[in-house]
């Protein structure tokens, strides 16, 4: 299956400040041709699997994601100690 994934980093900070709160990160992902390849359960749960695993064992940090029938999309952060680019190199 072919994938094509677009990424967006964006920092929320505190209004009138220069602290930080987090670094996102917003990703999404199509596949090539808009193939409805994830309408089958088969390749969700493969999905879900590995964003559970990435969580508990990666430091992976889940703000929201939705599995639509031919494309995804995850907001998504990490542990201080964890780097988000392993993290989804991983995935």
């Amino acid at each position: 299956m072919n994938i094509l994934t677009t990424t967006i980093i964006f920092t929320l900070c505190l209004p009138g400040t220069k602290y930080t709160i987090a670094n996102y990160l917003i990703l999404s992902s199509t596949v090539i041709g808009w193939v409805d390849a994830l309408s089958r359960e088969l390749y969700k749960e493969i999905i879900c699997k590995s964003l559970l695993f990435c969580r508990e064992k990666k430091g992976l940090l889940l703000h929201a994601y939705v599995i639509m029938p031919n494309h995804v999309h995850f907001i998504l952060s990490s542990t201080p100690e964890t780097n988000i680019g392993n993290i989804m190199r991983d995935f």
